[in-house]
C-alpha cells in the first residue's frame, strides 16, 4: 500500500499530532496517558518527544496557530471546542522553541538573546529560536493539568524543543546564554571558533 502524500505547509507548522485516539473517541472514559507518571519521580528527558496537552492561546496575534479540526470527536461540544490548539503546535518545523513560565520568562528571554548574538553569524542568518511563556502566550485548558507535572515550567524550569517537537535540552534557572549556545550547537553541524568560546562565561 503506498504512503499518502506529506505536504508541510508554508506556515512553519506541523499539521500533524499526537493524539490519544482512546481519549478522543471515549471522551468519559477517564483514561489520561500521564496519569500514570508521578511528578515526583519522573524527569523529563532529552530526545523524548514534548508531552501533549491541550491550550488556550492568551494573544492570538503574537502566536499564531492553525486551529486543529476536532469536530469528528464523540464528546460534548465544550469539549471539542477545547481542542483546538496543542501544547505540540507551539513548536514551529523551522525553529528551535524555548517554552517557559511567566515568572521566570525574563531571565530565559535574556539568555536566548544572549546565546543567538554569540552564535556565528553564517548560522545565526538561518537559525530561528523563539520564547514562548505559559501565562502570556498561553494557558492549559481544564482537564489537562498533569501536563505542569511532567513538563517542570512551573518549577522555574525552561525547556528547549528542537524542530522536530522532540526535547533538546531541559533548562534549569540558572541556566545562561552558555548552557543555551552548547545545547544548540550540539544539534547542529557548526563549530565555534576559538574566540567564541573563550567568551562563554
Amino acid at each position: 500500500m503506498n504512503s499518502p502524500e506529506c505536504n508541510l505547509p508554508e506556515n512553519g507548522y506541523n499539521p500533524l499530532h499526537y493524539i490519544n485516539p482512546v481519549e478522543l473517541h471515549l471522551p468519559e472514559s477517564g483514561y489520561d496517558p500521564l496519569r500514570f507518571i508521578s511528578p515526583v519521580e519522573f524527569a523529563l528527558p532529552e530526545n523524548a518527544r514534548l508531552p501533549h496537552a491541550w491550550i488556550k492561546l492568551l494573544d492570538p496575534e503574537r502566536v499564531q496557530l492553525p486551529a486543529i479540526d476536532s469536530s469528528y470527536a464523540v464528546a460534548e461540544p465544550q469539549r471539542v471546542d477545547a481542542m483546538t490548539y496543542s501544547t505540540l503546535d507551539l513548536c514551529r518545523f523551522d525553529a528551535f522553541t524555548i517554552l517557559v513560565d511567566e515568572t521566570s520568562s525574563l531571565q530565559f528571554e535574556v539568555a536566548a538573546q544572549t546565546a543567538l548574538a554569540r552564535i556565528p553569524a553564517s548560522v545565526a542568518s538561518g537559525l530561528l529560536l523563539r520564547v514562548i511563556v505559559k501565562g502570556v502566550d498561553f494557558l492549559l485548558q481544564l482537564g489537562q493539568e498533569n501536563w505542569d507535572g511532567v513538563v517542570p515550567l512551573k518549577q522555574g524550569q525552561a525547556v528547549l524543543v528542537r524542530p522536530d517537537q522532540h526535547i533538546l535540552a531541559v533548562l534549569d534557572r540558572d541556566a545562561g546564554a552558555a548552557y543555551i549556545e552548547e545545547a544548540l550547537k550540539s544539534y547542529s553541524s557548526w563549530e565555534m571558533s576559538n574566540t567564541v568560546v573563550s567568551n562563554l562565561v
